[in-house]
């Protein structure tokens, strides 16, 4: 059976004088996102050495339509390189990975915590009492749109 989702009604709403927001839930809070998320982590630096097996490589070219697409691009590290790699934080399953170019402003989740992360993308993690990372993933694909991004 398929259970229709009700939007709520415009007395449980309130206004957020953000323009690309517009309303929310009156019990809901806006901060600013550094203050939600633990650290943010731009794996920039020197490309890796690819192999032809290994560790998957995550680069910005999987990073497409809110997922990762693991067959747009097939790279891998040596697993003993790893801990240089990720020596900014490891992955995590739900982590957000955002592009910062080609193509720039791609949003996905963490689907598989045996990954390394390349160059070109960055690293959110919501603070657990605070902001759920897939909720996190959403409103970053919805700014883009209504900010005219994408």
């Amino acid at each position: 059976m398929i259970k229709a989702y009700k939007l709520p009604d415009q007395s449980s709403q309130k206004n957020t004088d953000v323009y690309w927001i517009g309303q929310i839930p009156k019990n809901w809070e806006i901060h600013r996102l550094k203050r939600m998320v633990g650290p943010i982590i731009d794996y920039r630096g020197a490309t890796p050495e690819k192999v032809d097996d290994g560790v998957f490589l995550i680069t910005a070219k999987n990073i497409k339509n809110g997922i990762i697409n693991y067959s747009l691009s097939q790279e891998y590290v040596k697993p003993e390189d790893y801990s240089l790699i990720m020596r900014r934080g490891l992955p995590q399953m739900g982590d957000v990975l955002f592009t910062t170019e080609a193509p720039l402003g791609e949003v996905a989740n963490i689907d598989n915590e045996n990954i390394a992360l390349a160059q070109r993308v960055i690293k959110f993690r919501g603070k657990s009492d605070k902001l759920n990372n897939y909720f996190l993933r959403y409103w970053m694909c919805r700014a883009s749109l209504k900010t005219g991004k994408k």
